[in-house]
């Protein structure tokens, strides 16, 4: 007999887009429905939807493992990066695009499907590394500004 374990299907009973493990491990007291995801309850800069979505904690400030922008060299061109936790487990909860803009949306409207992810690399906890690149070459042009957006799915 090979044991090939077992999937459970975690549950959101208050239907906020956070799964009730991830509120009961990171609310006060334990509540399946504690949490509010656009809340920032440990005053790291991150909502509790992020926090899920990067696989951190909401109960202590996480400055480590978070968003951070970069510089790719490929081809003898440039491209703007932006590298972020994802935690496998908020995927099927969340949903994690990066949108590029020239101008912080005020002309240039914020586009989803303009990045590519260039890397995954996924750690011993499961959580992965991921890396996405805008699609144009930073020689071509002014400025550029990428952000992540996480919303329920």
């Amino acid at each position: 007999i090979i044991d090939m374990g077992a999937f459970e299907r975690q549950s959101d009973l208050d239907g906020d887009g956070l799964s009730d493990n991830f509120e009961i491990a990171n609310s006060v007291p334990a509540s399946a429905v504690g949490l509010d995801p656009m809340q920032d309850n440990d005053a790291d800069g991150l909502t509790a939807m992020e926090e899920f979505a990067y696989g951190l904690s909401d109960l202590r400030g996480d400055y480590h493992n978070t968003p951070s922008g970069t510089i790719l060299r490929l081809n003898n061109l440039d491209y703007l990066a932006i590298s972020y936790p994802q935690n496998p487990q908020a995927q099927a909860y969340l949903q994690v695009d990066v949108l590029r803009s020239s101008d912080h949306g005020i002309n240039d409207s914020w586009d989803i499907g303009e990045t590519v992810i260039s890397d995954r690399t996924f750690s011993a906890d499961g959580n992965a590394l991921v890396t996405e690149r805008s699609l144009t070459p930073m020689q071509g042009q002014m400025r550029e500004f990428l952000k992540i957006l996480v919303t329920k799915r």
